[in-house]
C-alpha cells in the first residue's frame, strides 16, 4: 500500500494558482474498494481468462481512492475484460482503422471500459488504470465535457510544460489514430489518463510522476476532494459527506440554489427536510464550491443526487412488523394498507438482494404511509 503523506500542492481558481494549500489525507478502504471493483467487472471470453489476470486488474483498480471508485460505481460503470478482438464484440461501437493497436477503450455512451487481454499487452493493471482515468475524467466533468477539457487553458499549460518530463518514452514513429505516439499522448484526455495511471499504479510510478510533473501530480491528488456523496437520506433530512481541505469553506447548493455556507474542516452537512403530513419525498441534486481562507474559489464539486443515497430499510422493517401485528389483532382493515404493505415487502426484498430497483425516497414514502396507518389506529386507542 502506498504511504499517503501530507502534500503541499498549488491550487487556483479551479485548481492551479499562486498560493499553497494543504490536503487532509486518509487511507483508502481497500476491502470495500475491491468489492466494488469486482461488482463492476464482466468477462466476455473466447477462451478462459486466467484468474491471475482478473486479480491483476482488481488489485490495480482497488488502489484508486474510495471516493473516485464510489463515483463510477454508483453511476453503474461496467469494466469488460475480453480476449476477443474489439471488432468481434457484438455491442462495441468504436470505429477506427487500427483497432488492433489498442489495448483498451472507455466508451461514455455505453458507460463501459473495454480491456483486451492478450500477450501483446502484459501490464493489464496499468491499462485498466488508464481507461479508469478516462471514466473518472468524464464523471468529474461539467457541461463542457471531461474535467481535463473543462479546465481548458490551466490544464493545457500543465500538459505542455510537463508532458516531456512525465512521458519521455511516449515517442517514436508508430501511429495511433493517424497520430504519432508523442502527438497521441499530447491530447488532453490521453495525458490525463496517463498521469492518472502513473499516480495509482505503483510507488515507483507515483514517485516518478511527483518528481517529473509536480502540477500533474497535484491535479490527480486533488480529485477525491471534488467528490460529494449523499451518505444517508431519512425523513428528517439527507446528509452530504466529502473529504475536507484544510481551512476551506464550502458553499452548498441544492438544485442550483445556494442554501448554506459551512465553515472550515467540515466533512459533512445535513440538509433538514420540512416536517409535513405529505408522504411524498423529493430527490435533490446538490454540489459545493470550495473556497480558501482568503475567499478565492478553489473548485466545484461533483453533483451528488439523493437518488444514489444508500438504501436503508431498518425503519421500514420495524413498521412492517408493527403493521402486521396490528392486522393480526383484527382491529384494522387490511384493505386500506394492502398496497403499501405489499410495496414495503418488495422494497425490503429488493434491498436484501442488493438490488437498486427502488430509491431511498420511495422507501421513505412507504415508511410514511405505514406510519400514518399505525397512527390512525393508535389515536383510536390501539396499542
Amino acid at each position: 500500500m502506498r504511504k499517503r503523506n501530507w502534500l503541499l500542492i498549488i491550487l487556483g481558481l479551479s485548481l492551479i494558482g499562486a498560493f499553497f494549500f494543504r490536503f487532509v489525507k486518509q487511507e483508502p478502504t481497500t476491502s470495500e474498494n475491491e468489492a466494488r471493483i469486482r461488482e463492476m467487472i464482466v468477462l466476455e471470453e473466447k477462451e478462459t481468462i486466467k484468474e491471475a489476470v482478473v486479480e491483476e486488474v482488481v488489485q490495480a483498480l482497488s488502489s484508486v481512492d474510495a471516493e473516485l471508485i464510489h463515483l463510477v460505481y454508483h453511476n453503474e460503470l461496467t469494466i469488460l475484460l475480453t480476449d476477443y478482438e474489439f471488432e468481434e464484440l457484438p455491442n462495441f461501437h468504436v470505429y477506427k482503422n487500427d483497432l488492433e493497436k489498442y489495448a483498451g477503450f472507455f466508451v461514455p455512451a455505453d458507460n463501459t471500459i473495454y480491456i483486451k487481454i492478450n500477450a501483446a499487452h502484459s501490464d493489464n493493471g496499468y491499462i485498466a488504470l488508464h481507461e479508469f482515468g478516462h471514466a473518472i475524467d468524464y464523471r468529474l466533468g461539467d457541461s463542457y465535457g471531461y474535467l481535463s477539457e473543462s479546465l481548458r487553458d490551466e490544464f493545457e499549460e500543465i500538459k505542455d510544460n510537463e508532458k516531456d518530463n512525465v512521458l519521455p518514452e511516449r515517442k517514436g514513429t508508430e501511429e495511433l489514430s493517424g497520430l504519432q505516439v508523442s502527438e497521441y499522448y499530447a491530447q488532453t484526455k490521453e495525458y490525463f489518463a496517463e498521469i492518472f495511471a502513473l499516480y495509482y499504479h505503483s510507488n515507483r510510478t507515483n514517485e516518478k510522476l511527483q518528481e517529473a510533473g509536480a502540477k500533474s501530480y497535484a491535479l490527480i491528488e486533488s480529485l477525491p476532494y471534488r467528490v460529494l456523496t449523499v451518505s444517508s437520506y431519512t425523513q428528517q433530512g439527507y446528509t452530504l459527506t466529502w473529504r475536507p481541505l484544510e481551512s476551506a469553506t464550502y458553499q452548498l447548493y441544492q438544485n442550483n440554489r445556494l442554501i448554506e455556507t459551512v465553515g472550515m474542516n467540515r466533512t459533512e452537512y445535513t440538509f433538514p427536510l420540512e416536517t409535513t403530513n405529505s408522504s411524498y419525498f423529493k430527490d435533490y441534486q446538490v454540489s459545493f464550491k470550495a473556497f480558501d481562507s482568503s475567499g478565492k474559489e478553489l473548485f466545484t464539486s461533483t453533483t451528488a443526487d439523493t437518488r444514489d443515497a444508500p438504501l436503508d430499510i431498518s425503519n421500514l422493517k420495524k413498521l412492517v412488523q408493527q403493521t402486521e401485528e396490528l392486522l393480526e389483532k383484527g382491529v384494522a382493515n387490511s384493505h386500506f394498507i394492502a398496497y403499501d404493505l405489499k410495496k414495503a415487502h418488495e422494497e425490503i426484498d429488493s434491498v436484501q438482494k442488493n438490488e437498486r430497483t427502488f430509491r431511498q425516497a420511495e422507501i421513505l414514502r412507504t415508511e410514511k404511509q405505514l406510519e400514518k396507518f399505525l397512527m390512525d389506529y393508535q389515536v383510536e386507542g390501539v396499542d
